[in-house]
């Protein structure tokens, strides 16, 4: 599920940043009933919807840098290129510590702002 905090990027402004965490969109859509996430499901496939969540809500935005751990930025990255290789706003791939498997930091600069 996304969690939004305000906060600047490489010394540029960014109109919104969100946290993306996988726990959590899987364990509302379970919630909701529209999913239902088992155990079994291979790993990869699972992140698939989430991977597709994410790229949906940046689609229509200026500029995206997309900010996980080492393994995160490579899965998210090789669904990028083979599922939405047109997804233009996503302008970098930045990795950090910072965050768990599981977890995407998004700076974003909606086509509004002038930052």
């Amino acid at each position: 599920m996304a969690h939004s905090r305000g906060t600047p990027y490489h010394g540029k402004m960014v109109a919104e940043t969100v946290l993306y965490t996988a726990s959590e969109y899987y364990k509302n859509k379970q919630e909701n009933r529209r999913y239902a996430f088992e155990e079994e499901d291979r790993f990869d496939d699972a992140y698939d919807d989430f991977y597709g969540r994410i790229c949906d809500d940046v689609t229509d935005q200026a500029e995206v840098v997309i900010a996980a751990n080492r393994d995160g930025v490579k899965s998210f990255r090789h669904f990028v290129e083979n599922s939405r290789p047109n997804l233009a706003p996503i302008v970098s791939f930045e990795t950090t510590p910072d965050l768990d498997d599981g977890q995407f930091a998004i700076f974003i600069r909606d086509s509004s702002s002038h930052n």
